[in-house]
């Protein structure tokens, strides 16, 4: 069989396999269409294979129909039988392997990226979601340790497989979780978007991070988010924004951990930036007071809180975002004495 007989034989062998995963997962062709944001014709031709769409085509059927990417991989053979066909003659078996023509040998390494998260996220729902669960908590932990653009693109797989299970049907306590670990991962993308000067993408992820939090209906997931919008404010000179996030943060949090982070970081601060330095500062005093209060309540594990924390503040932490508040209001006697000397330096969030 040459070269084109079998790419022809290929294709059509794809779009079988095509209809038949869509069956299986109970579409029509309409209903697939909708969900690829491809006509249905696009769908009839390309499963009789009489049309031959690009690679965005296979991978977001591989997400809608959450087939663990088999099918951009099989894209990407054919794609790459077909490199070969147009290329000049092949080299004799004896000539060296370079890196002009690795490409014509090896799969690309996202397509085998890809299979290893299958082999990881596959097994059912409740697999999928611990690995995802698991490896947001580790990014949270790594926040202050990894550069944020090393960090972002770990997170991308992990954004698809989000896409792909929401896609998908799970029981309500399955949803939650899947909700409130997007939500997490949307609150962290945010922080580091903030962290990269593109404030446009931070203040949308920031958005959706509560938007996915309220829909889990999990309080202290609404209350994290809460304080990602007001950190995301805060930074972008929105004082009064950041204020009104962190008080209706603090309605969600009611007596949880986050109200601790919400109180310094959100109130206190927020306040201390807005102009009113007696009213200001009987509520940063009241607010720190509160929060070391809070402490007594969650008592730390002896580690330093990331800022991220889906936890508590550490005293530590706390003191600093504090000393940040007073030092605003330009009170630095309150620094160095009433609540002990901290460095300012601790206090990035």
């Amino acid at each position: 069989m040459g070269d084109h007989d079998e790419i022809t034989t290929a294709r059509h062998a794809l779009g079988r396999h095509l209809a038949h995963l869509r069956k299986d997962a109970g579409h029509t062709q309409h209903s697939l269409a909708r969900l690829v944001q491809y006509g249905r014709s696009s769908i009839a031709n390309t499963e009789t294979g009489r049309q031959h769409p690009e690679r965005p085509f296979w991978t977001r059927c591989d997400q809608m129909l959450r087939t663990g990417g088999v099918l951009t991989a099989e894209y990407d053979r054919i794609a790459d039988l077909n490199h070969r066909r147009h290329r000049s003659p092949a080299r004799p078996r004896s000539a060296s392997l370079t890196s002009d023509n690795a490409a014509v040998w090896w799969e690309l390494e996202d397509t085998i990226a890809a299979r290893r998260s299958a082999l990881t996220t596959s097994i059912d729902d409740d697999a999928r979601l611990a690995h995802l669960e698991d490896e947001v908590r580790q990014a949270i932990a790594d926040n202050e340790r990894c550069p944020p653009a090393t960090l972002v693109a770990r997170l991308r797989p992990l954004r698809a497989c989000v896409d792909q299970l929401m896609a998908g049907r799970q029981h309500p306590p399955q949803r939650a979780r899947l909700y409130t670990a997007a939500a997490h991962l949307s609150g962290l993308l945010a922080a580091l978007a903030l962290d990269l000067r593109a404030f446009r993408v931070a203040h949308a992820y920031a958005a959706e991070a509560f938007d996915l939090a309220h829909a889990a209906q999990q309080p202290d997931t609404q209350a994290w988010a809460r304080a990602i919008q007001s950190l995301v404010a805060f930074y972008t000179g929105n004082h009064r924004d950041a204020l009104a996030y962190a008080e209706d943060g603090l309605r969600h949090a009611g007596t949880g951990p986050h109200r601790i982070r919400l109180t310094i970081n959100g109130q206190a601060r927020a306040l201390a930036h807005l102009g009113d330095r007696h009213g200001v500062d009987r509520a940063v005093d009241r607010a720190v007071d509160r929060a070391f209060r809070l402490l007594t309540e969650h008592p730390p594990d002896g580690q330093v809180s990331t800022s991220l924390t889906l936890g508590p503040y550490c005293p530590l932490r706390t003191a600093a975002n504090a000393a940040t508040a007073y030092l605003a209001l330009g009170h630095t006697t309150d620094v160095a004495t009433e609540r002990g000397p901290v460095d300012v330096r601790q206090s990035r969030m």
